[in-house]
């Protein structure tokens, strides 16, 4: 099997699960795996509920305890209720620019990699404009 590099170089990421399911019906598996792209997390600290939603989109069924919040939750979550559910998730971060989002914020985020911009600041449209513009580019 080549090095993680060679992969990389040879495609591009976001086309991880596409490759994936190709791959999966020349060599069948007893798990369904479920790729899940970590640059669309808002709070890379806690994905639970991103995770969740994607376990959902899946088929997996729902949590009888409602949405897990917490990472703790989404793990009681998988153990309990999706024990008779073979899969395997694969956390992959893709390397292109994911759609473009901004948040507004009364004081910046230290975990959210989305670009900020403070509420308080005077040229606060100003700044908004210029990264609208920077997205055309």
């Amino acid at each position: 099997m080549e090095d993680n590099t060679s992969f990389i170089q040879q495609c591009n990421l976001a086309l991880l699960p596409q490759i994936l399911n190709q791959a999966i019906q020349t060599h069948p598996l007893n798990c369904q795996p479920i790729c899940i792209d970590r640059s669309r997390f808002s709070d890379p600290s806690n994905p639970a509920l991103p995770i969740y939603t994607t376990l959902k989109k899946a088929g997996c069924p729902a949590s009888p305890d409602g949405k897990p919040g917490t990472i703790a939750e989404l793990q009681a979550y998988c153990e309990d209720d999706l024990s008779d559910h073979p899969i395997a998730l694969i956390l992959y971060e893709e390397p292109t620019d994911s759609p473009p989002m901004a948040v507004v914020v009364p004081q910046p985020l230290p975990e959210c990699r989305l670009p900020q911009f403070l509420e308080s600041d005077p040229d606060l449209i100003a700044h908004l404009l210029q990264w609208l513009q920077n997205l055309a580019r």
